[in-house]
């Protein structure tokens, strides 16, 4: 995925005649002044490029379970556009603290402790994409974080101007017991 820079004129690309053997009646070239066309051997096209504002909200179940109970961990995306986000890959990055991980929604797989969704699209709104899963909470061990269960966007086709996935410092919401 990359990023486009702030300045408008990075996508804006001009074309000119530049030398020609013969006389143009009608135009000059190589005199384009300020990448404006104005005669009829220069012309230009500029893109606009796809962008998405995709956020992620993760609860679960309840926030004080017993140890041996069973969760539902629930990750909401949201995008505010302008467009879909298509290509997107979320992965959930769960904790000592939870097994038997089971009853992943929306082709998720399990790999390790991670779960990762791939080739999702978000259209654009709130809560368009909810992907869930079950744990068991295990009896608590001390070890920090055991129970911080994490997700974020890893990556996305579209553009997203105010987060980076794949960024362990943004994109990640987190809502887990302990």
């Amino acid at each position: 995925m990359t990023h486009p820079p702030a300045h408008p004129e990075e996508y804006h690309n001009v074309a000119q005649v530049t030398d020609a053997d013969q006389t143009d009646p009608n135009s000059t070239p190589n005199n384009l002044v300020g990448n404006t066309p104005v005669e009829n051997d220069e012309d230009d096209a500029s893109v606009t490029p796809k962008q998405a504002d995709i956020s992620l909200v993760k609860t679960v179940s309840t926030t004080t379970p017993n140890a041996g109970d069973v969760v539902t961990f629930t990750i909401t995306l949201s995008n505010a556009g302008p467009d879909a986000a298509t290509g997107v890959e979320i992965k959930d990055y769960v904790p000592a603290g939870y097994s038997s991980i089971t009853a992943i929604s929306g082709s998720g797989t399990l790999s390790g402790s991670t779960i990762t969704w791939s080739g999702k699209t978000i259209p654009v709104g709130s809560n368009t994409l909810t992907l869930t899963f079950q744990a068991t909470v295990d009896n608590p061990t001390g070890a920090q974080d055991e129970y911080k269960n994490v997700a974020e966007v890893t990556a996305s086709d579209v553009y997203a101007p105010d987060s980076q996935p794949n960024n362990p410092r943004c994109g990640r919401k987190y809502t887990g017991p302990g």
